[in-house]
């Protein structure tokens, strides 16, 4: 057992009267026969994982709901990956046990992997194929929520309001960015229509394509004294205009909280975000020879430091905005940007599975309450 499996609460296929073994194609798994296998890419680590055939349920399972006159369980029977081996770096300092992928029906192994095309099938579905995000960095007690089934409308200060996913085809969940504006006036990355952004609630960072990342950085970046909270400082509005609306992130959303010095502007990886390749699946007691699926993997962990003392009170501080560079090949780079959580914890995000659009509200949280007699999106 892996160091990292051992931190947290472990499934026991033995102790599930619902459970089955099988193999990735769903068929048994015969008495003496190696089971198959996978290896799954997540940020920096890996997971190697055999597969089961189980109930799953969303909420307790012995709640119930009442669809069409009859009363059904919130539960759906689907294959689901168990993790038999996890890289130490990054999932033993993860508090949850279990990872849900919400990813477009292309991202899964199969269909049968995926808990939305269960969902938009099943008696269990109570609601509209669709999920949504209110996201919090969880200040003051406020705490992250997701819904299924549809969306909480007293998550958001306004209707919501809709962009549809293009290349649906590649897995995510993926809009057309219109325009890039900096204090108002629009840069010309976007002047050839080809800019999308994958609305992604695992990314810390807002990730800008790459070298245009920098370029947007060096505006967005303002000399300060070292003592000063950034959220504050006074710097550019940054708008990302998609269909239907401007996602407009001030300073408190985009800074980090402390100045950095002037030599440490490069704080983490260059590599910034890359995409894993999908391949071939085969029966093998080696994890190394498993099956692959895609997914945007984060090369770039960028820290907060603020140094103990100067060098001689010479070096400056500077605010600097949490930044990644995003460097993917076609179709879906190369001008593709990551809405990770910068954006997300100002705008609930509504997922809609059959309709294969993005919602966007100014979330209803403290921080945009209190902001919204000053700032308004544009």
């Amino acid at each position: 057992r892996s160091e990292a499996c051992l931190a947290h609460r472990r499934y026991n296929m033995k102790a599930s009267d619902t459970a089955l073994g099988i193999n990735l194609d769903g068929s048994g798994i015969l008495p003496d026969e190696l089971c198959d296998q996978v290896n799954i890419g997540f940020g920096t680590g890996h997971i190697v994982g055999e597969f089961v055939r189980e109930r799953v349920c969303l909420g307790k399972a012995q709640s119930a709901l009442a669809v069409g006159g009859s009363t059904v369980m919130p539960c759906i029977d689907m294959h689901v990956v168990m993790a038999v081996e996890m890289s130490r770096h990054p999932f033993k300092s993860f508090e949850f046990d279990g990872i849900v992928g919400l990813g477009l029906g292309s991202l899964a192994l199969s269909a049968n992997f995926s808990l939305f095309h269960w969902l938009s099938n099943s008696d269990a579905a109570n609601g509209p194929a669709q999920f949504a995000v209110f996201l919090t960095p969880g200040e003051e007690g406020e705490q992250s929520e997701i819904a299924f089934g549809g969306f909480v409308p007293e998550r958001t200060l306004e209707p919501i309001t809709w962009a549809p996913v293009v290349l649906p085809n590649l897995g995510y969940w993926a809009v057309q960015v219109i325009a890039v504006r900096v204090g108002g006036i629009a840069l010309d990355i976007c002047n050839d229509g080809n800019c999308r952004g994958v609305v992604d609630t695992g990314s810390s960072h807002l990730g800008i394509p790459g070298p245009y990342d920098q370029h947007i950085a060096k505006l967005l970046t303002k000399a300060v004294d070292q003592h000063v909270d950034c959220r504050m400082a006074d710097t550019p509005v940054l708008e990302i205009e998609v269909p239907g609306r401007n996602l407009t992130l001030f300073p408190s959303n985009y800074m980090r909280p402390m100045p950095l010095r002037e030599d440490m502007h490069d704080v983490g990886s260059p590599k910034g975000v890359t995409m894993a390749s999908r391949g071939g699946s085969q029966k093998s007691e080696k994890p190394n020879d498993s099956v692959q699926p895609r997914n945007l993997r984060a090369e770039t962990l960028v820290r907060d430091v603020t140094p103990e003392k100067e060098t001689n009170g010479t070096l400056r501080h500077y605010c600097r905005p949490k930044l990644m560079p995003v460097t993917l090949p076609e179709p879906l780079g190369p001008k593709m940007f990551i809405l990770g959580e910068l954006v997300l914890h100002r705008y609930y995000s509504v997922f809609d599975w059959r309709q294969q659009q993005v919602g966007f509200g100014l979330a209803a949280n403290r921080q945009n309450r209190r902001g919204t007699k000053l700032q308004r999106d544009r």
